[in-house]
């Protein structure tokens, strides 16, 4: 009788709970569909950046140097809002499941896209106004699709792929190499002008090749996966859109009020209410924040009329020049 108990007590203790395997099945179901949707050129990519990857940590100063590159990538101040941008791509990705328009195949899409849109956040600080802010929105969407649309247009076999890439990165590390050269030696340009023609003819007729296939292939749902890889970037784009711009206006007054700061000798009441003014005059006006940025001498000021009259000045010469 003590020996079933015991028999009992070890099963128990085997068993595992069910939201645990719940968890695991469905990690191993996300990581199945990921790697059976790659396509041989992704694979071959990823084997390329992986010998790479292998070849450069072999030396000690690049491993010194990835490791700072690691801690600063998961230091708050970049770890957290780029954790915001990824809760916005996933809630664009719910609200796709609910209407239907979800795939699985779309999940290594979207990683990727997590990714290409990483070094937005450190470009989008130094925008001035909408208009450059727009035309940012709209690079992120050319390359974003344009890289989608490779990746997922017709592909060769794994051989082919794999030489193919190979013959890429050789001419992208030639040129950056003759880039490098050319500032100590000037008779390398003639060199660098002949590779840049190779890397840009071989370019356009792997592109043209691999249209054609893509658009006479028996297959039709590889066309659609082509305008679907083209659409998903875009919809990503315009969803992190809104994110992006109040990140932009959150960093131009993180920058602005920490000069106010210290303009008024630290004085928190004086600071409140100077903030409190700028943000009420200039709102989410990215532009409006960087033209008074420029113009108002923030250590000019000792008495708050003086500077609620400055204020008034600054903001009828923002009106004047039409630049709302």
């Amino acid at each position: 009788m003590e020996k079933n108990v015991e028999n009992i007590g070890v099963c128990q203790k085997n068993v595992v709970p069910l939201s645990t395997k719940n968890t695991l099945y469905m990690t191993d179901n996300i990581l199945q569909n990921i790697f059976q949707s790659l396509s041989n050129r992704e694979l071959a990519s990823m084997t390329i950046i992986g010998l790479l990857s292998l070849y450069f940590i072999s030396f000690k100063s690049v491993r010194k140097s990835t490791y700072q590159v690691i801690k600063t990538i998961l230091s708050p101040k970049i770890f957290i809002p780029y954790s915001l941008l990824s809760l916005c791509i996933i809630a664009m990705c719910y609200m796709l499941q609910l209407v239907g328009m979800w795939r699985n195949e779309y999940l290594k899409d979207v990683i990727l896209y997590s990714f290409t849109a990483f070094p937005l956040l450190m470009e989008v600080i130094s925008y001035s106004s909408q208009q450059e802010f727009g035309q940012l929105v709209f690079k992120q969407v050319k390359y974003s699709a344009l890289i989608s649309a490779y990746l997922n247009i017709y592909t060769l076999g794994y051989i082919g792929e794999l030489l193919l890439q190979f013959v890429l990165c050789f001419l992208s590390v030639s040129i950056a190499t003759i880039q490098v050269q050319k500032k100590q030696d000037q008779s390398s340009e003639q060199l660098l002008g002949c590779f840049n023609k190779t890397n840009v003819i071989l370019g356009f007729a792997i592109l043209i090749f691999m249209l054609y296939q893509t658009f006479t292939h028996p297959i039709g749902s590889t066309l659609s996966m082509f305008l679907q890889s083209v659409a998903l970037p875009t919809i990503l784009t315009i969803t992190i859109v809104p994110y992006l711009y109040m990140f932009t206006i959150y960093c131009a007054y993180d920058q602005w009020f920490v000069r106010l700061y210290y303009s008024v000798n630290k004085n928190k009441n004086e600071y409140r209410l100077r903030k409190k003014m700028l943000f009420h005059t200039c709102k989410i006006n990215l532009h409006k924040i960087k033209y008074f940025e420029e113009h108002l001498k923030l250590f000019m000021f000792d008495s708050s009329q003086d500077f609620i009259f400055a204020i008034q000045q600054c903001d009828l010469e923002y009106q004047n020049v039409g630049k709302y």
